[in-house]
């Protein structure tokens, strides 16, 4: 095989690896990158410190709100430019200002910019973007700091290298641009963000459109936006898709407008990137020039330096300067700071197999490579497609100097055999190599979505697919369904059989799934006992409602795991629509209303969501904006008495949440609680209700007593809790005349941290209740696992007490079982005398319902604790009379 023929095969092979589309396709947008350059080039200007401190000292003129805005404005274009000194900087001259008067959405901005800043210490993007897009989900926040979050979340994903999430970001922040009126600033970020994200997502044509449309937008004046960042970014597009010269070319018109005031990590970035373009071009002489003068810019004691010292030598081993890069090699290995330095080792490996090929050593330069690729784990498809490009550059250079220099033919012949079997073992190696790692990632890739248990995709498996899915679907005007698949009492399951059972019946559903669905669907664990599927090219709802009443079929079927027999019933909540006409999250929205509408009406059942949904569906979203929104006097709390059965005296109120909205009325407690709950919004409910009911409480007799209801979420984490803990102590109530009420639900999670959680309550003072007992499907387990100082029996089962043997025999033996524990027991929802004299008869201690009193305002609560006094005395002087 011919020297050229081996290059050949080794340029087949990288091609295989080529990023982007034909060539023709690729002119067409690199030619539009190059006429959007001219337009802007005479405009360009390099930001630097002497313009940031005169804008920094513009803003302190400004009133209080504009210069709050403007500030968080400059300081957000600091992070994108990684200034984080002067982030912080600029943070600590108007936090007082903020912190004083500024408003909640200023405030709320604040926090998404210093969740992004962690970036500078961690890098880790990923968990930035989830705990952005977690803070703004439910916050009561207008629609320009929502959008201002998406698009930081949106460049924290792209930088960690997930595309799909950062589209999905960028696409609900243009939805909301859309029915936004947005500042110019804001309207350039958006544009800006979506021409870096769709550019390191590979849609370069998208890119250009972005950067268009950001460039028509002018500026408030004197605000010193880099204009050098579109040329920047085109420059590194045109670079990935092998463009060098015009790559190279944009390059230049950077260099041009360096100046001495610009920031030094600025001035080295465009610089290095200038001499690392020529290097690639073959201009040695300019590249060692670019290189000379870049090392002004860097600080000698950073790794700056080592990376600065690798491109000399890389860039002298391709010019064949070979003694001088020996040198070079020499003094950069002799530094302490090479061997801490991973990525200064990695760059020198080629420049170091270039000279052991020149030296004759071939085989060394193929087991050094070799070993290289070994201990890799990922390289990105830039860095193979840079490699493959490096190997080429080192096969035609030597081919070229041996022609150049050869004497005699034989020693010519032998040489050109030596570079011909060294070109195909090299090319043979780099090809097993990206065959290897092709596969590595693969995998890598296929356990960071699969959910370890079931094999389907994990939550962010299935989100990442199925916002390609609903992209394609939108592009191509077609319907896509959403279906969410809930597990009924899987929760039972765990608690009565184990959580080995209970594996094995998630496994199971995922199998059944899988197999009314298809090999092909989208199917995924979103966590616990959920699990989601995606059906495309929709025609007809009767095929939806099919396949939705053959899963609730498939797994309703028993199956027997060792000597126990379970059938995992489901619910199945599904939406349909034209995929142009709604977003992810709110498909995501219409089939969790299904499956809601489901479990509220106690249905094992499909429910798809249609025009009969729509109106509670709008009413839902109306609540949710009303309560995203809603005041702190909005908010009101009545007071229910609990008596003692056998006199009817008032031993203490239980306290009920009221909201009455000036946009919707009157809202349920049941249907209100339910919702802070799933828009996260229960925790600041749950501590405003806590601070005024122990203030109402504070003025009432020493007899009486405050109960209180805890949510799920509220026992969540251990220092949510601590938060209820110390409102408690420093309410100046005693602790002992508090009942915190719980509900099972509330402990159907994580059992040792509920625990531990009631723990830190207890040890205040307070006492603990389990709400609404006998309804859950693990209540006596609940006792058994919890201490608790009073149960309460759930209204279900005093209902028709009369005229239910059943319910009666039902209501005794748990009045009973608590006298046995030594637990207080309320009887709840008592409303006629009937009921009161059969409770009587049963012992019962306690009792709460609309025949002792209807839940009261405040003042009505003083004026039945005085009524209960007069009477009280009045007894007392009939007493004294006889």
């Amino acid at each position: 095989m011919s020297v050229s023929k081996a290059i050949s095969l080794f340029l087949t092979v990288c091609a295989l690896f080529t990023f982007g589309s034909s060539a023709s396709a690729k002119d067409e947008w690199t030619d539009e990158a190059l006429a959007l350059a001219n337009d802007i080039q005479d405009s360009v200007f390099i930001v630097g410190e002497a313009d940031w401190d005169k804008y920094e000292q513009e803003l302190e003129s400004l009133a209080p709100e504009v210069r709050i805005y403007r500030s968080q404005e400059l300081a957000f274009s600091y992070l994108q430019a990684f200034l984080f000194p002067r982030y912080y900087s600029l943070k600590a001259q108007y936090d007082p200002l903020l912190k004083s008067q500024g408003s909640h959405d200023q405030k709320a901005r604040q926090e998404i910019l210093d969740t992004f800043s962690v970036i500078g210490q961690s890098n880790d993007y990923t968990a930035v973007a989830k705990n952005i897009r977690t803070f703004i989900q439910g916050k009561d926040l207008n629609p320009e700091t929502i959008i201002w979050g998406h698009v930081t979340a949106a460049l924290a994903e792209i930088n960690y290298g997930s595309a799909p999430l950062a589209l999905r970001d960028l696409q609900a922040a243009q939805l909301l641009t859309s029915k936004t009126a947005l500042s110019q600033y804001m309207q350039r970020e958006i544009y800006g963000v979506s021409a870096y994200v769709l550019m390191e997502a590979g849609d370069f044509q998208g890119a250009i459109l972005n950067y268009k449309k950001r460039y028509d937008i002018s500026m408030p004046r004197g605000f010193p936006v880099d204009s050098a960042s579109s040329i920047s970014n085109m420059a590194n597009m045109l670079e990935d898709a092998s463009y060098y010269k015009k790559a190279s070319k944009l390059n230049s018109i950077l260099m041009s407008r360096l100046h001495d005031g610009v920031f030094p990590m600025h001035r080295l970035f465009v610089t290095m990137g200038c001499g690392n373009l020529h290097s690639k071009l073959g201009n040695f002489d300019t590249a060692l020039a670019c290189f000379e003068k870049a090392e002004m810019y860097f600080d000698a004691n950073s790794q700056n330096w080592m990376l600065w010292k690798v491109s000399v030598v890389n860039t002298l081993a391709r010019a064949q300067r070979f003694d001088e890069a020996r040198t070079a090699i020499l003094e950069l290995q002799s530094d302490p700071r090479f061997q801490e330095s991973a990525e200064a080792q990695d760059k020198i490996v080629l420049a170091q197999a270039i000279l052991d090929i020149n030296k004759g050593n071939t085989s060394k330069a193929i087991k050094e490579l070799v070993n290289f690729f070994d201990k890799q784990q990922i390289k990105s498809l830039d860095e193979r497609r840079e490699m493959s490009r490096e190997y080429q550059a080192l096969i035609n250079s030597e081919t070229q100097n041996l022609k150049q220099n050869a004497k005699l033919k034989d020693d010519l012949l032998m040489r050109q055999t030596l570079l011909t079997g060294m070109a195909v073992c090299v090319c043979l190696a780099l090809g097993i190599f990206l065959s290897v790692l092709s596969r590595r990632r693969k995998k890598e890739r296929i356990l960071s979505i699969t959910d370890p248990l079931t094999g389907l995709n994990n939550r962010r498996g299935f989100d990442e697919e199925l916002c390609s899915l609903h992209l394609s679907a939108a592009k191509h005007n077609t319907k896509i369904a959403i279906g969410l698949v809930d597990l009924d009492r899987f929760k039972a399951v765990n608690d009565i059989y184990g959580h080995a059972v209970g594996d094995a019946v998630l496994v199971l559903a995922a199998k059944r799934l899988r197999q009314c669905l298809g090999s092909q669907a989208l199917l995924g664990r979103l966590g616990g006992d959920e699990f989601a599927f995606v059906m495309t090219d929709v025609t007809s709802l009767n095929d939806l409602r099919t396949t939705g009443q053959n899963i609730c079929e498939a797994l309703a079927q028993e199956e027997r795991f060792g000597e126990t027999v379970i059938s995992p019933y489901a619910s199945v909540g599904i939406a349909v629509c034209d995929a142009s006409e709604i977003t992810v999250a709110d498909l995501y929205d219409r089939a969790d209303f299904a499956l809601y509408s489901n479990k509220k009406n106690n249905n094992e059942v499909l429910n798809i969501f249609d025009d009969a949904h729509s109106a509670e569906f709008l009413r839902r979203k109306a609540l949710e904006s009303a309560l995203a929104n809603a005041k702190p006097d909005e908010f009101d709390i009545n007071y229910q008495p609990i008596v003692e059965i056998q006199t009817g005296k008032t031993l203490g109120f239980e306290a009920l949440a009221r909201w009455n909205s000036p946009t919707i009325g009157e809202v349920s407690p049941g249907e209100f609680i339910a919702l802070a709950e799933r828009m996260a919004r229960i925790t600041p409910l749950t501590r405003h209700f806590l601070v005024n009911a122990l203030e109402t409480a504070k003025t009432w007799p020493d007899h009486l007593n405050l109960s209180f209801n805890l949510s799920s979420h509220d026992l969540a984490t251990l220092d949510l809790t601590a938060e209820l803990k110390a409102i408690v102590l420093d309410s100046g109530f005693p602790p002992e005349r508090i009942v915190m009420e719980v509900t099972e639900t509330a402990m159907v999670t994580d059992t040792s941290l509920v625990r531990d959680a009631l723990q830190l309550l207890i040890e205040t003072g307070v006492r603990i209740a389990l709400d609404d007992f006998g309804t859950g499907y693990s209540s006596l387990l609940h006792l058994h696992e919890f201490t608790f100082d009073r149960i309460k029996v759930d209204r279900s089962l005093t209902k028709d007490l009369d005229l239910s043997a059943k319910k009666r025999s039902i209501v005794s033996l748990l009045i009973n079982l608590s006298k046995n524990l030594g637990v207080d027991c309320v009887v709840e929802g008592v409303e006629n005398e009937r009921q009161v004299a059969l409770l009587r008869a049963m012992q019962a201690d306690l009792a709460q319902g609309f025949l002792f009193g209807e839940p009261l305002s405040k003042e009505e609560v003083y004026k039945r604790i005085a009524d209960e006094h007069k009477a009280l005395q009045a007894d007392k002087l009939a007493i004294n009379a006889r």
